[in-house]
């Protein structure tokens, strides 16, 4: 697979909604040259979470929910059956509503250090106090990817592309992980990850799924705290941060630097919820096209980049999930973010500038 030389338009994953086929038939309905991604419907609870999703994707790893949050366990658990029949549903429902129209699918999964804070071992230390069990867990997330990008292209004969959620990755840059006790971290915080351990556990990920053809995303909360150094070495091919996490110097700077790389910038840019409704009618009124992607245009003339190298370098993408969003407003806020995706692909030379 290469990766798309346009600007494109995609989501992240979370979709408001119990039901996989409506929300297949959203996303394939607002789609961009038919690259959709398979949907994440938190709202029928643990299991269909992102957690829940991507331990059902890892190889050789079971987990249940402990008192404090997931954790490793000796054998499937009921909440490890309900997450893999929940991700079962999902495709079996979007291969009923899309057959092969797809031309790219994306799948979305919690990356390996976010994993790793989030999940604790059967002593009730964080798997992320261990490095060779953060290893374990990015290459069991690895091959679980690798089996379902290989069930995709057998239902859809399509692309495949990977987004990994990293929210966490900051915290762990920064020894800002909070341990379960005192006892085991420094002064109650798993200590700080240097930019060479960040980018090797990613690689562990991303090496094998390149090998497949398969281009990687990292999504960050924010960048800060984080080496610019840490993606450019991950194997990652792009990364995802929202535009506001793009205002202070050092967020520029940590852009320009990966951006400098060859990775490309996935901009959370469209707003969840829509900017109102009609007052008779009731429907959403989506954000302006033109106003999202002259905002996109002028940070990246912020960024001191040439607008002829938008196409190949910035993608568009909503501010985070739907979940929050009424299904009526999650499709016309992802209408407005594909328009905004195909206005900078005809005209990014033509929007407003700052004088």
């Amino acid at each position: 697979m290469s990766v798309p030389t346009q600007t494109s338009f995609l989501g992240l994953g979370p979709l408001p909604g119990t039901h996989p086929h409506e929300a297949a038939e959203m996303l394939i309905g607002e789609s961009m040259e038919g690259r959709v991604h398979l949907p994440v419907l938190p709202a029928r609870g643990l299991g269909s979470d992102l957690i829940g999703r991507t331990a059902a994707l890892m190889a050789d790893v079971d987990l249940d929910r402990g008192p404090r949050s997931w954790k490793v366990s000796d054998n499937p658990s009921r909440l490890s059956w309900l997450a893999q029949d929940f991700l079962d549903r999902d495709i079996d429902a979007c291969e009923e509503v899309w057959g092969s129209t797809p031309a790219c699918l994306r799948l979305v999964a919690t990356g390996p250090w976010t994993m790793a804070a989030s999940v604790e071992k059967a002593s009730g230390a964080l798997v992320a106090s261990d490095f060779g069990a953060v290893r374990y867990f990015a290459q069991s997330l690895a091959a679980g990817l690798l089996e379902q990008a290989a069930d995709a292209r057998r239902r859809f004969g399509c692309d495949i592309e990977v987004l990994l959620s990293e929210p966490a990755l900051g915290a762990v840059a920064q020894g800002a992980i909070e341990a379960p006790s005192t006892l085991m971290g420094n002064d109650g915080f798993l200590p700080a990850q240097g930019y060479r351990e960040i980018a090797e556990i990613l690689r562990q990920v991303t090496g094998p799924l390149l090998a497949d053809g398969i281009h990687v995303t990292v999504a960050l909360a924010g960048s800060d705290g984080i080496a610019a150094q840490a993606l450019v070495e991950s194997g990652a091919s792009g990364f995802w941060l929202p535009r506001t996490q793009l205002r202070t110097t050092a967020q520029l700077d940590f852009a320009v630097a990966v951006l400098g790389s060859d990775m490309t910038l996935e901009l959370g840019i469209v707003p969840v919820h829509a900017d109102g409704r009609e007052e008779h009618s009731g429907i959403p009124v989506a954000t302006s096209s033109r106003e999202l992607a002259e905002a996109a245009a002028l940070l990246w003339d912020e960024l001191g980049f040439s607008r002829l190298d938008i196409a190949g370098k910035l993608k568009l993408t909503p501010v985070g999930g739907f979940a929050s969003s009424a299904a009526d407003e999650a499709a016309a806020q992802l209408g407005a973010g594909r328009r905004a995706a195909e206005l900078l692909r005809r005209a990014a030379g033509d929007l407003a500038r700052d004088e």
